[in-house]
């Protein structure tokens, strides 16, 4: 083999051991980055879901029929399940649970149980008071995550408060 060529071997073979580790490097940087998008963007999927919840929460005070609750009960289910999901992308040990949505939807169970009928005014007063306490849970939720991505630990426990608030509610009337 010529020197030439042996020194352009050498130089290959140093630009691979030096170029792959800085490039493996890189790649992982780019994927916390993509992690913390994603993070971010199930924040909004979750507020998405949470509006949702508000806005159905607003409709069941004018329900009169127990198949008016169906899009309350919907929009319940899909609320806590993003939260559920966004709670685990952050640590569980950073967001609490949150319970009273999955205890609504068994009040809501409760009173469909009997089939299409009328809705007595005892029944439709827990929403009505629902509906007044998630307006500050709403706005909790809006301010939980920091711009750095980082959940307020201050939010996160106005939040546990109301959902506990919420959740005994529910669970009075079992």
């Amino acid at each position: 083999m010529s020197i030439r060529l042996k020194r352009t071997f050498i130089l290959v073979v140093t630009a691979l051991v030096i170029g792959y580790p800085a490039y493996q490097i890189l790649t992982v940087m780019d994927q916390e980055e993509h992690r913390e998008d994603a993070v971010l963007m199930l924040y909004q999927v979750s507020l998405f879901q949470m509006e949702m919840l508000r806005g159905a929460l607003v409709d069941s005070e004018n329900a009169r029929t127990t198949s008016d609750l169906e899009a309350l009960k919907q929009s319940l289910y899909s609320a806590g399940y993003v939260h559920e999901r966004f709670r685990l992308a952050v640590g569980s040990g950073n967001l609490g649970k949150l319970d009273f949505p999955e205890r609504m939807q068994q009040y809501i169970l409760r009173i469909q149980i009997g089939g299409e009928r009328k809705l007595e005014d005892r029944e439709l007063q827990p929403f009505i008071e629902t509906s007044k306490i998630y307006e500050g849970m709403f706005e909790t939720y809006r301010q939980l995550m920091s711009s750095s991505k980082e959940v307020y630990r201050s939010q996160n426990e106005r939040l546990q408060e109301l959902d506990q608030e919420l959740s005994n509610m529910f669970q009075e009337m079992e």
